[in-house]
């Protein structure tokens, strides 16, 4: 995560930027309460989110959601549809990031975001880590299937996206 950070600041210093965006979030005193990244693909029309969090001092508030709508928002201006990726539950070994990881499926589905599924993606951040099996999320602007996410998701992760079993998107009941 941190490399991948690192490479937008490159690229926001290089002035290459225009497509990758950052954000915070302050509260009415000015004090940090939350931070997100994306990146738009116009020629695909979608956006990507790298990362959004809130400060463990502002949860619980609703502010997490009320961030993710801006940046859906935000995005919507310009795509079809936001794309990312969360860790897999069944994955993590320790109990407590294994609820954390459920937490944030779950969030992103209240907020209008579905899993996809019948897929087996593996996230790459460079050759010091080996890859990640991690779940892929699709928050559309309109109603789609399985094969249109599924195609979408292809374009933006090549080869580390396969189709294991049937598309479907788990979760949409919300647009």
């Amino acid at each position: 995560m941190v490399s991948a950070f690192l490479h937008l600041l490159e690229k926001i210093e290089a002035g290459t930027s225009e497509e990758v965006f950052l954000s915070a979030l302050l509260d009415p005193q000015g004090t940090l309460s939350g931070m997100a990244a994306y990146q738009m693909f116009p020629l695909w029309k979608v956006g990507f989110l790298w990362y959004i969090a809130i400060a463990p001092a502002a949860r619980g508030k609703g502010l997490g959601s009320a961030y993710y709508r801006l940046i859906v928002e935000d995005v919507f201006r310009s795509a079809d549809l936001l794309l990312f990726e969360v860790e897999i539950p069944d994955h993590c070994e320790e109990p407590e990031r294994r609820r954390n990881a459920e937490r944030r499926i779950e969030f992103y589905q209240r907020n209008g975001a579905a899993l996809l599924t019948g897929i087996h993606y593996l996230q790459s951040v460079g050759s010091h880590v080996p890859p990640t099996p991690m779940h892929v999320m699709i928050h559309p602007r309109q109603t789609l299937t399985g094969e249109e996410a599924y195609a979408v998701a292809r374009k933006l992760f090549g080869e580390s996206i396969l189709q294991t079993g049937p598309l479907s998107l788990v979760g949409l009941g919300h647009l």
